[in-house]
């Protein structure tokens, strides 16, 4: 009996690999064009158990005498470019669920969200950061109001360190869309 030779048609598969199936005679369609699969890197998801969403499934937020008020204002979009209208600037009738403040704290900590509805940026912290630092503090607790807790990416605007990082990574993404699922659509 002859056997036919098979076009080898190798793509991205270990050839060392192939050699050893074909030598323990285990069966290896060749002939089959090889479909590489798109790697994806997994995303760490990391949610708090408590967000200061109002009724209308909104954060609600007001300055209370903060001195990066307009900072915060402008980080707020971030959030809002990924689920429309997630924080919201008080307006007459709004029930207010967060509170913007800064104090000169004796911490190490540059800011805190409170489970009870306040956000207090530390002055003697915060001077010591750069611009972008300062936005990433504010784009930071802000995710904590909406759910979100410490990740450990790099890239992550949820890292516990302030960095210069003011784009949301795909871990902020995954972990926001998870805190949204969990207290505004109670899934």
């Amino acid at each position: 009996m002859v056997r036919k030779k098979k076009n080898i048609c190798i793509k991205g598969i270990n050839f060392a690999l192939i050699m050893y199936l074909l030598v323990m005679g285990i069966g290896v369609d060749l002939k089959t064009d090889y479909q590489p699969r798109k790697v994806v890197a997994a995303t760490h998801v990391a949610i708090q158990n408590w967000s200061l969403y109002g009724r209308k499934n909104k954060v609600i937020y007001c300055n209370d005498s903060c001195t990066y008020w307009d900072r915060f204002k402008d980080m707020a979009k971030v959030w809002n470019a990924h689920k429309s209208g997630v924080l919201k600037q008080w307006k007459n009738g709004d029930i207010v669920t967060c509170r913007v403040q800064s104090a000169a704290e004796l911490s190490s900590r540059s800011a805190r969200t409170y489970s009870t509805g306040f956000i207090v940026f530390n002055t003697n912290q915060m001077r010591r950061h750069s611009q972008n630092e300062k936005n990433n503090v504010a784009l930071h607790e802000q995710g904590h109001a909406l759910g979100l807790d410490h990740n450990t990416g790099g890239k992550d605007v949820m890292n516990v360190q302030p960095r210069s990082i003011i784009k949301l990574s795909q871990n902020d993404k995954a972990s926001f869309n998870k805190a949204y699922n969990k207290f505004v659509l109670g899934r």
